[in-house]
């Protein structure tokens, strides 16, 4: 993972804006500045950048968002929530971290996108919380030609592969008109 040392915020008006913050407000204060501090020490340490997304996506979700932020998750209100983990988008089919939005247990199933399973359902399925599970695959109706499609990436693929012999061909030629003392 990337150091990135870029803020999204201007630090400036930042500090300006929680120097005015009445802290009596927040609920929990002391509890969500921890959190947040352990956070920014996990960052701080660099040893945020020796995990992998996957294994903090859980945690930062649930500490962020909904411990920090007072975000609903399905586990803990069954029946009106706000925030979904590993969401499958409708663009392109993959996963989103999170998604925010109105959930309810009454939602509409849409068939490859998001399904209200029942507690039943998630101990039938041994409580294996993979979305694939649950939301399936969307019908296709549209007339995909896999023989067609196959083909015609194999070919592509085949002259990807002669381009890369040439271009090989001529990197290692001119490696070998480099004159190495003159480098020195």
């Amino acid at each position: 993972m990337p150091n990135i040392q870029k803020h999204i915020f201007n630090r400036k008006n930042l500090n300006f804006i929680l120097s005015k913050l009445n802290k009596s407000f927040i609920q929990n204060y002391d509890e969500k500045k921890h959190v947040l501090s352990q956070w920014i020490g996990f960052i701080r340490s660099g040893n945020i950048y020796t995990q992998k997304e996957t294994s903090l996506q859980g945690k930062y979700l649930n500490d962020i968002f909904s411990d920090l932020l007072n975000y609903k998750n399905k586990i803990e209100f069954l029946d009106e929530w706000n925030l979904n983990q590993e969401q499958l988008t409708t663009i392109d089919s993959k996963f989103a971290d999170g998604s925010l939005g109105f959930f309810s247990k009454d939602s509409e199933d849409v068939k490859g996108f998001c399904n209200s399973a029942s507690i039943d359902r998630v101990k039938e399925l041994d409580y294996v919380l993979t979305p694939g599970r649950y939301v399936g695959l969307p019908d296709d109706e549209d007339d995909f030609d896999f023989n067609a499609r196959f083909t015609a990436l194999k070919a592509e693929f085949e002259e990807q592969l002669k381009e890369e012999e040439k271009l090989n061909k001529n990197i290692l030629e001119n490696l070998g008109k480099v004159n190495r003392n003159e480098l020195y």
